[in-house]
């Protein structure tokens, strides 16, 4: 499940958690989760990449490397 620094960051300025602590981070995931933003695993077939490229998944970090 993708996070960025910035949504934890929003997170912990709404709460006012620490986002150097782990229970901060995980209740930032949970919230996140119930939201309904999670991603499913395996990505679709072409979905676009989960780092935030233009490219396809296939292509970009789930290319194996060598």
């Amino acid at each position: 499940m993708p996070l960025t620094v910035a949504e934890l960051l929003d997170y912990t300025t709404r709460t006012g958690g620490d986002p150097t602590d782990s229970d901060t981070r995980l209740a930032c995931i949970n919230e996140i989760i119930a939201e309904g933003h999670a991603i499913s695993w395996p990505p679709p077939r072409n979905a676009p990449c989960w780092c935030g490229s233009t490219i396809e998944y296939k292509k970009c970090c789930g290319r194996p490397t060598t």
